[in-house]
């Protein structure tokens, strides 16, 4: 398996619908409209001479923890979350954690391989993202907290870029 360290903005990405553990990713695994969205996007590839694969997708976003305490010292709808609230946002980041080609197989090893937030197709895809992040990590004594929120995303790329898949 070759290490792959950076990645070109040459690359697309399109969010799907359900995340999907690294354990299963594959196009057999794919439900209801993400099948078809691949599928399309599969035919389309083909025809113009592009690759298609799958990719879990770690967004990070660190800042300044907001005073609240997930339900500790906050009101009632403080209370029904187990996350800390953010204050303001210092710094994002998108991460491929895993880039499989649509049977499964894994050609590449690409923990953490970085990707560009202009590069995903959706427009604003991130701008009501109000669901709660996967994991939270927060340093009590300086206040930093970083929440994750992990996505399934299919990758396109042309043929002619020497890079994953």
């Amino acid at each position: 398996m070759q290490q792959l360290d950076t990645m070109s903005n040459q690359h697309l990405g399109y969010l799907l619908d359900t995340r999907y553990p690294s354990s299963i990713l594959s196009r057999r695994a794919l439900k209801d409209r993400d099948q078809l969205v691949v599928t399309q996007l599969e035919n389309v590839c083909n025809e113009v001479g592009f690759y298609i694969c799958l990719a879990n997708m770690t967004r990070t976003v660190s800042g300044a923890h907001d005073g609240h305490n997930g339900g500790y010292d906050g009101g009632y709808a403080e209370r029904r979350s187990r996350f800390h609230t953010m204050g303001n946002v210092h710094s994002t980041s998108l991460t491929l954690d895993q880039i499989c080609e649509l049977d499964g197989s894994v050609p590449y090893d690409t923990k953490s391989l970085k990707f560009d937030e202009d590069n995903i197709v959706q427009l604003q895809p991130f701008e009501n993202d109000c669901e709660e992040p996967d994991e939270d990590h927060y340093d009590g004594y300086y206040g930093n907290l970083t929440h994750e929120y992990r996505k399934t995303v299919s990758t396109i790329r042309s043929k002619t870029i020497a890079s994953f898949c």
